[in-house]
């Protein structure tokens, strides 16, 4: 595509012809690719759309097969205050990762009012969850990794595994992600 004036028109003319509605649009900035999201339900006609609009150059290898990707899902981020807080994006991607959820792709909107990422549709639970949690709680987490657990680790381990309540009520989350000690650790 790299050079190819008006690829863009032609793609999403080629869905405006078929009668597809495109849901979100991504495109890399070196002109390599356009990645757009539809509803399932219109696959066949955008597929049969785009094999028709562009059948010389796929004919020719000019363009790479035009590929399909299932079971996806987007997740967005709205809100006015996004656009003068700093590090929101940094937060939602942030809440993305420490779950595991892969991104596909990522769009947002010229307004600073939105932000999507496309992820697998089987993780969009635990992305939404992630993100309300980064996002919205007030809560603090603090991971704590304790190295030596002999008689003053043993009790820091006691002390913390008493205060949870208490720390939990000041909107602070203490976990315990490591023990070490001169044999191993876990």
């Amino acid at each position: 595509m790299k050079g190819m004036v008006g690829m863009a028109s032609r793609v999403f003319g080629a869905m405006s012809s078929a009668g597809v509605s495109v849901v979100l649009i991504t495109q890399s900035s070196s002109e390599y690719s356009i990645s757009f999201c539809i509803q399932n339900q219109d696959k066949a006609k955008a597929e049969k759309a785009l094999s028709t609009h562009f059948e010389l150059e796929l004919k020719d290898g000019l363009l790479e097969p035009v590929e399909f990707i299932d079971d996806l899902s987007i997740v967005s981020l709205v809100g006015d205050g996004m656009r003068t807080s700093k590090g929101v994006a940094s937060r939602f991607f942030t809440s993305l990762a420490e779950v595991n959820v892969n991104i596909i792709a990522i769009a947002q909107g010229s307004s600073e009012r939105a932000i999507s990422a496309v992820v697998p549709s089987e993780r969009v639970s635990e992305a939404v969850k992630a993100c309300h949690e980064n996002l919205f709680n007030s809560q603090h987490h603090l991971d704590v990794f304790i190295v030596g657990v002999g008689g003053v680790g043993g009790e820091l381990i006691e002390q913390i595994r008493r205060q949870q309540g208490k720390l939990k009520q000041q909107g602070i989350v203490m976990r315990v992600c490591g023990l070490a000690n001169s044999k191993g650790m876990c």
